[in-house]
């Protein structure tokens, strides 16, 4: 969007002003869409970003404060330079909201990470101070907005919404909650964010990031097949669709609805989309089973040796169990736990040059042993991984049986 300009002359006096008054040189300079501030060996930077699509009629402006050298300290006189500074920006970029008919604006503050700046968040959180509307502001629609962007590593300063922004976001909040905890329900469906997301942002995810057509949709997968949800304007109806890419160099796509339900029968679009998929897939799975949660677990829970090492005992594991979903619902259980394995055993022969390790874990429907062996023999080392399963999560047996078939082994080779 191209904005129109308000004159920045003025603004910019009244910044030089400031730094006179706490007797600092500030040097000014206004570029196509930010004003960058100087003061010492610090700048600040005040910058409009753009964006298509989104539903907030509104204004963005990003903030930033960076050391352009590691000796200079950060003063007392600099900070309250800055300080002033941010009222006077404050008060520029709600003109040219102003100016170009956006209801909102909305501040957002990055401080780069250096000892010295230990205030440095305190003189961005002085935008608050000169904007009114701030006040207006509840607990449920500020934390919105602070949660929503931490996905991107910003900090929201401020916002100056207005009531119909506020509102909007009022109702946008119990919809996507009761999305998020029916999701809860399907332990196999996964939610397309951030992968830096922190914890709680993601629920944010959906309603300002803009997706072209698709805006506001929520990219979801299920046993590899990704599909879309999304609200009516209302946040009272739940639309469920593909989006598949017919031609890759125009970038053509092409939506098909699977169902669209009331928010309070969200459930029934999840199984009907599931039940789909189910049925699609079901001759592609037989051949090769989903693994996501299996192998995110053996690639990241210390000590197993990785993925490799236990890929082969899959399909082992699913004749066991009789199906992958059961399986993959295990697992989503346990990396959600995130707790370390238990160790049952750690055998260790130094005159036959063998180890025997057993872990134990405890998921939602069964038990499972991860026992390791390795032999070394001139300058040879031998690798044996194996893994058991048991429905019965109070079973302290099966593993011996296997450790007692290692043993008898190591003897034979003798």
């Amino acid at each position: 969007m191209n904005l129109k300009n308000l004159d920045v002359t003025p603004y910019i006096e009244q910044i030089k002003q400031k730094g006179e008054e706490h007797g600092k040189a500030v040097i000014v300079t206004k570029e196509k869409n930010r004003i960058l501030v100087q003061c010492d060996e610090y700048l600040l930077k005040a910058e409009y970003l753009p964006a298509d699509g989104g539903i907030f009629n509104g204004l963005t402006i990003n903030t930033t404060i960076t050391a352009l050298s590691e000796d200079t300290g950060y003063t007392v006189q600099v900070r309250k330079t800055f300080q002033k500074t941010i009222g006077v920006l404050a008060a520029y970029w709600n003109g040219v909201a102003s100016l170009n008919n956006l209801e909102s604006v909305l501040f957002l503050g990055k401080v780069e990470k250096r000892k010295d700046f230990t205030f440095s968040l305190d003189v961005l959180e002085k935008y608050s101070s000169n904007l009114t509307k701030v006040k207006k502001l509840d607990n449920k629609a500020l934390t919105f907005l602070k949660e929503y962007y931490k996905v991107y590593g910003l900090n929201v300063i401020c916002a100056s919404l207005t009531e119909n922004h506020v509102q909007q976001i009022k109702k946008f909040l119990p919809a996507v909650s009761e999305f998020l905890d029916t999701c809860k329900n399907y332990p196999l469906i996964t939610e397309n964010y951030r992968s830096e997301a922190p914890e709680g942002s993601k629920r944010y995810y959906i309603l300002l990031y803009p997706t072209g057509e698709y805006n506001g949709s929520y990219r979801i997968a299920y046993g590899g097949r990704g599909f879309r949800v999304r609200f009516d304007k209302d946040y009272k109806n739940v639309e469920f669709f593909t989006v598949t890419t017919i031609n890759k160099e125009t970038n053509e796509k092409k939506k098909e609805v699977i169902t669209t339900k009331p928010l309070e029968k969200i459930h029934e679009g999840f199984e009907e989309v599931i039940k789909l998929f189910k049925e699609e897939e079901r001759f592609s799975h037989l051949i090769n089973p989903p693994k996501k949660q299996f192998y995110m677990f053996t690639m990241s829970t210390p000590p197993l040796p990785g993925y490799k090492a236990f890929k082969d005992t899959h399909s082992s594991l699913i004749e066991k169990v009789g199906d992958w979903e059961v399986i993959e619902e295990d697992f989503a259980y346990v990396n959600k736990k995130r707790e370390p394995l238990k160790v049952l055993m750690s055998m260790y022969d130094s005159v036959k040059a063998f180890r025997i390790e057993v872990y134990e874990c405890i998921a939602k429907h069964h038990k499972y042993y991860f026992v390791s062996y390795s032999k070394s023999r001139e300058d040879k080392k031998h690798e044996e991984f194996y893994m058991l399963a048991t429905n019965d999560l109070n079973d302290n047996e099966l593993y011996k049986s296997k450790v007692t078939e290692l043993l008898f082994k190591d003897d034979v080779s003798e």
